[in-house]
């Protein structure tokens, strides 16, 4: 039986799965008291709570069975999602993948996408997709250039493409926590007292915490909280490093060592780095 890596990434995208399936937050509750959960919403406790059972099946078979067994049943709405040839992206989506080598450059490599613009008829993906590739120098370089191509080729004007750009999240280690648990407890009550400051510095900024704190995510796409957009997103950027040191806290009480059975990830989809295999 192998034993690989995957990234955190790739942990929660596994959680943020069967989260959505009979989920027991209380079980969360077990590990923390009510001040290190308090700031998330329902959705995102279950989340939590899948990613502290995905590590508990590192060691637990029966576990393992009921987790495979969740993802069967969410295939259908996997596949709902999935990026297809339509998808409106350049790259469309592929396997992830478990890592023999914890050194693997694969997992700290940058993830890069690009939109494919409303404009673009949806016959015209295709073309435009290849065209994109081809020309993605100029995109990089000579925007403007790009744009007129683009115009030329397909009839129609572009003046933006939505970007994405993210770092890969590397294996999930403790060694930046020296003392393990502990450590990893103090910095969580450092951003715990770091959240309450910033939330209690005024009225107005406790009044838009409260309206959207546990929906941070879609109070950032919606209108109405436009011009609320910086104090959100800075509550958001707290909530993401509050739930990465308890990700990372799971890590060090339930599996510090952290390393996966390769034929159960390959049970939910993951295929073998092409780099360190």
């Amino acid at each position: 039986m192998a034993q690989v890596f995957i990234t955190k990434s790739h942990l929660e995208n596994i959680a943020r799965l069967i989260s959505y399936q009979s989920i027991d937050v209380n079980h969360i509750r077990g590990f923390y008291e009510s001040r290190f959960l308090g700031f998330f919403s329902t959705p995102e406790l279950n989340t939590l709570t899948a990613v502290s059972l995905v590590l508990e099946s590192i060691k637990d078979e029966d576990l393992k069975i009921k987790i495979i067994t969740l993802h069967d049943n969410a295939k259908a709405r996997i596949e709902k999602y999935n990026k297809n040839e339509n998808s409106r992206w350049i790259y469309v989506g592929s396997k992830p993948a478990y890592h023999h080598d914890e050194k693997c450059i694969s997992l700290r490599s940058t993830y890069e996408n690009y939109e494919i613009p409303v404009e673009i008829p949806e016959d015209k993906i295709k073309d435009y997709r290849t065209f994109f590739l081809n020309n993605i120098d100029e995109y990089t370089n000579k925007r403007d250039v790009f744009f007129a191509k683009v115009e030329l080729k397909f009839n129609v004007r572009i003046n933006n493409v939505k970007e994405v750009h993210k770092e890969n999240s590397g294996q999930q280690s403790l060694n930046v926590f020296t003392g393990g648990h502990k450590k990893i407890l103090s910095e969580i009550s450092n951003i715990i007292e770091e959240m309450h400051k910033y939330k209690n510095q005024s009225n107005e900024v406790k009044r838009i915490i409260s309206n959207t704190g546990f929906n941070t995510k879609k109070a950032l796409k919606h209108p109405l909280y436009n011009e609320s957009h910086e104090i959100i997103r800075e509550w958001d950027n707290y909530k993401t490093k509050l739930k990465d040191l308890i990700i990372q806290d799971l890590t060090s009480i339930i599996t510090p060592e952290y390393k996966f059975d390769h034929d159960f990830l390959e049970e939910l989809g993951f295929k073998k780095c092409s780099k360190c295999f």
